[in-house]
């Protein structure tokens, strides 16, 4: 019988305040003190985050924080989430240490168009097992996650609203011991336009084609990986598909909530993707339909 037992103790604080007048700075810190099965960390995490209003209708976010992934009840946390708009915290193993810094601007030509874009990178040391002909090792590994984004919206009448995203990512992974994760370095461009139409009486719907090229070097299992870390070969592998999601609802009159069904992957597309948040994959692999009901008390 094997018990793992994890400790976790948390500290921190955070200040928001204007200097000058159109900057809005968050200045804080948190102190993690984790013990588990695979690491034992005692860690300051310094937090930063500029919001600077350069113009009336032009936004520039800056961030810099670092974390320690511990573990949350339930995936929930009193501690502030987000630094200047960036989240803090993401699903990764326990005892993560990460540091993520970005910049993103948020500018509106008119009442009708605004557009956006962001730029980060989290660089990852994350605790894990070698296995070799001796035993388990515990080592930690180093891993590097990049990601941009770009988004425009448009909404020229009352009923219609439109969007233009483009979302970026490259993650790089060691060749020895992630398993789980399928590859050591991957790629992906996801283009997407949707629109949604809104009548009076509380009726939408909506529609969302992307397009996605995913490329990367995959772990080939199929081959024996040798001693002493048991490094596998890897294979490259690319696709590009084109899938649909689309929408209809109702608001429910006088603010009680609304309804809606959801229907990802509309036509059924077949594809090769490796979905890089399984607990809340963008891209389903199959048509998945959603019914969500929303009440207001």
């Amino acid at each position: 019988i094997t018990e793992n037992v994890i400790r976790h103790t948390n500290l921190y604080a955070y200040s928001h305040f204007n200097f000058p007048e159109e900057i809005l700075w968050t200045l804080g810190a948190s102190g993690d003190f984790f013990k588990g099965p695979q690491n034992d960390k005692d860690q300051f995490n310094p937090k930063v985050g500029m919001i600077w209003k350069v113009q009336p209708a032009t936004t520039l976010r800056i961030a810099y924080f670092k974390t320690l992934k511990r573990n949350l009840l339930s995936n929930q946390t009193l501690e502030p989430t987000q630094v200047a708009g960036f989240n803090q915290f993401f699903d990764d193993s326990e005892g993560t240490e990460a540091d993520r810094y970005g910049v993103g601007i948020d500018h509106r030509f008119s009442p009708f168009l605004a557009a956006s874009a962001e730029w980060s990178r989290r660089k990852l040391i994350v605790p894990g097992e070698i296995i070799d002909p001796t035993g388990p090792t515990i080592v930690t590994f180093d891993m590097d996650e990049t990601a941009g984004q770009a988004n425009l919206y448009w909404t020229p009448s009352e009923r219609i609203a439109t969007s233009l995203a483009y979302l970026y990512e490259r993650f790089e992974r060691p060749p020895e011991g992630m398993l789980e994760e399928q590859f050591t370095n991957l790629t992906t461009h996801r283009w997407s336009a949707g629109i949604r139409y809104f009548l009076p009486c509380g009726f939408y719907a909506g529609v969302t084609p992307s397009y996605i090229h995913q490329k990367g070097r995959f772990i080939d299992k199929t081959m024996p990986g040798g001693p002493p870390m048991f490094v596998f070969p890897t294979k490259k592998d690319e696709d590009h598909f084109m899938v649909v999601d689309a929408n209809i609802g109702y608001r429910l009159p006088n603010r009680w909530g609304m309804i809606e069904i959801t229907v990802k992957n509309l036509f059924d597309e077949t594809f090769n993707f490796q979905d890089t948040s399984p607990a809340s994959p963008d891209i389903s692999p199959h048509r998945q339909i959603l019914f969500h009901l929303t009440l207001a008390y």
